[in-house]
């Protein structure tokens, strides 16, 4: 789906997005230029307070950063040039071994030791796509389970 910075899907949330625990977002994007935006985020409204979980996607000139919020945030921070080419962003985050990942194009960018108290969390009633992001998004995928490396490479 294209967005280009005015639009963005607004999405009644059940209690299946309402993750609390281990979960894996996957997702591809096609980011163009002078990106500072959500391509995905729990909010109150679209300019809202955040809540619950969020991917973004920041670009400076010709490169990407995408940083995402689960209880504390990851950046991707390498600065890749992605801008106007398709990329495969997935997030996991592990209750039970409390670790994070982030991959970009099934390549692990790091993971790192995380808690979550996710019994704090409280999702608004709607989730957002694309608000305020200029460029493609397709092929969301949100699993309430940390999938394994092999699952990750088979995406």
């Amino acid at each position: 789906m294209y967005f280009n910075k005015n639009g963005f899907v607004q999405i009644k949330a059940n209690d299946n997005l309402k993750i609390k625990g281990s979960i894996t977002i996957s997702l591809w994007v096609r980011p163009f230029y002078n990106n500072k935006n959500e391509i995905i985020s729990f909010k109150t409204s679209a300019g809202g307070t955040y809540s619950g979980y969020e991917i973004l996607s920041t670009s400076l000139g010709a490169t990407e950063d995408f940083s995402i919020n689960y209880g504390h945030w990851w950046t991707t921070g390498d600065d890749v040039t992605v801008i106007k080419q398709w990329v495969n962003i997935i997030y996991v985050y592990d209750e039970n071994s409390q670790t994070d990942r982030a991959y970009r194009n099934g390549k692990l960018l790091g993971t790192s030791p995380k808690t979550v108290d996710s019994s704090n969390m409280k999702y608004p009633d709607y989730m957002y796509i694309g608000n305020g992001y200029n460029g493609y998004i397709d092929d969301i995928r949100i699993y309430n389970r940390a999938l394994s490396e092999s699952e990750i490479l088979s995406l």
